[in-house]
């Protein structure tokens, strides 16, 4: 087997919507409708003339609190339930008007499977896929952030014989790649479009407002501009990041958080002695060693689809 957990047949595990998450976010939202409620109020006895303006400052910020009420409530009975049997699931999805996902599975009629993990503000954020017996993917969800975090503990509530999903195409066609995370390339792009059009809007505006020299006032903008280009770059160069896992050894192709520099290596397995993998909710950093514990190669695979898994391949092939 492929990872070394020991599966009781009468364990269960069941995630529901975090109550404290759930606390958490209708209080701020109540206190959030409370407190601008009252000062706008405020704003209205004093007959200010900047009433309008705002108002409507004011009304979207209240509208947003009511939002987070409304969310808590829609997802307050979320769960997930994983036994022996297979999977149930009743949950939304992370959309901005979540949509409730229904289903359940038996584990006779699913070949695998796949829990990406991303971490955002130390907060969990996952993405449940689920294959039938001709592979083909017939569930895919961004489940919503308020679920208890234990969901983390999914695969060692998983039957053995049911591989998540980078094993079971390694076992099968001896090769297995985890690709770059598309979300993580569209939201460079966005950034980057976002910052470098406000720095040619400052660019425009500064330019008008000038009284002379300007050199100075342009630093900043220079700046984003640059941030913005940096950001763009990397949404497009990243896209194509991946690591392919085959029988011989490792191909790895990324481009790194710094200015996205470009690394690229080759690696047989027979070519390194140690390995180390740190995973935290920020990185994925991949180290490996020669017999006398010099560095041959790093890199950082925390943008990459299904990380999380990365340790449990390398240990289980270089143990073989």
């Amino acid at each position: 087997m492929l990872m070394t957990i020991f599966f009781d047949m009468d364990k269960e595990l069941i995630v529901k919507t975090s109550r404290f998450n759930l606390l958490l976010m209708y209080g701020v939202g109540g206190v959030e409708i409370v407190f601008l409620t009252w000062l706008l109020w405020g704003l209205y006895e004093e007959d200010s003339n900047s009433f309008v303006f705002w108002g409507v400052i004011l009304g979207l910020f209240i509208l947003s609190g009511i939002y987070l009420i409304v969310y808590a409530s829609l997802v307050k009975d979320d769960y997930i339930c994983v036994n022996p049997k297979g999977i149930s699931v009743d949950a939304h999805n992370r959309d901005f008007i979540p949509k409730r996902c229904m289903f359940s599975y038996g584990w006779s009629e699913l070949s695998t499977y796949v829990l990406d993990l991303v971490w955002r503000n130390n907060e969990p954020y996952f993405y449940l896929e689920l294959y039938d017996k001709n592979e083909d993917l017939i569930q895919k969800i961004k489940l919503q952030s308020l679920l208890g975090a234990e969901l983390e503990n999914f695969d060692a509530y998983v039957p053995e014989d049911i591989l998540y999903k980078p094993a079971y195409d390694y076992l099968k066609y001896g090769r297995t790649t985890f690709c770059s995370r598309s979300e993580k390339t569209r939201g460079l792009l966005f950034w980057g479009l976002f910052i470098l059009l406000t720095a040619i809007g400052f660019f425009v505006l500064f330019i008008k407002i000038a009284d002379g020299g300007f050199g100075a006032e342009l630093c900043m903008p220079g700046i984003f501009f640059i941030f913005g280009l940096d950001c763009i770059y990397g949404g497009i160069v990243s896209k194509k990041d991946h690591l392919i896992f085959e029988e011989n050894g490792l191909t790895i192709d990324l481009h790194m958080s710094l200015l996205f520099r470009h690394k690229y290596k080759v690696l047989p397995f027979n070519s390194f002695n140690y390995y180390n993998v740190s995973l935290t909710t920020s990185q994925c950093e991949l180290n490996f060693y020669d017999q006398d514990k010099n560095e041959i190669f790093s890199c950082d695979c925390i943008k990459l689809a299904n990380a999380r898994y990365l340790e449990w391949m390398l240990r289980w092939r270089l143990s073989e």
